[in-house]
């Protein structure tokens, strides 16, 4: 990559905003989605080239932004912007799991509730009913069990923060050369962002 494209990149990245109509918060991560959150999750998992991400409330900042807010500002969406990016190759079960660990204290707060990008989640009681994965033409299919999905994540999940490591081991996982402060100012500067405001996570009666 020559250094006059990495400076145009880096001018992009600085300037660029999500221009949203409603302010993207993260208030409450702790126990609902929130466009904050999705955001994150989202650019992490556009910047790690994955078929989905998990971010965990304790890897978000709980506050609220302009929706047109630039790019530095929204990257303060995240707890620790220089914990680093890893993609993990995990089987659609081992997923299910992670999500049921994330539901379990539902509706109380939790550090390991999860937001999700590439993913829609449907619970009933705190209980894990249904999750599926977004394909190439945007339709949603149930995860297999056996089928294994690259994942991104942060440093401190893919290390197992919070009890994650009996599901996953931090040595199979690989290092995007990316930190979480680098994620939404990529992923904002190369294309149009998702709708961080979609329901990804489905509450059945």
């Amino acid at each position: 990559m020559t250094r006059p494209f990495i400076v145009l990149l880096l001018l992009a990245a600085a300037v660029a905003c999500a221009a949203f109509e409603e302010p993207v918060s993260s208030e409450g991560a702790q126990k609902q989605t929130t466009s904050g959150g999705n955001l994150v999750a989202d650019a992490l998992r556009y910047a790690a080239r994955t078929d989905a991400a998990l971010v965990i409330s304790s890897d978000l900042r709980e506050i609220t932004c302009p929706g047109d807010a630039p790019a530095e500002e929204l990257v303060s969406l995240a707890a620790v912007k220089s914990d680093r990016v890893y993609s993990v190759n995990l089987t659609g079960s081992v997923i299910k799991q992670a999500l049921a660990k994330s539901l379990f204290l539902y509706p109380r707060a939790n550090p390991a509730f999860m937001h999700v990008s590439g993913l829609r989640v449907t619970m009933k009681e705190g209980s894990l009913v249904r999750a599926e994965i977004r394909d190439r033409d945007g339709a949603f299919e149930p995860l297999a069990d056996g089928v294994i999905y690259s994942v991104a994540m942060s440093q401190s999940l893919a290390e197992g923060v919070l009890g994650f490591w009996k599901l996953w081991d931090a040595e199979d996982a690989t290092d995007e050369d990316l930190t979480m402060g680098d994620v939404i100012p990529m992923y904002l500067a190369e294309q149009s962002p998702a709708d961080p405001f979609e329901q990804r996570l489905i509450t059945e009666e």
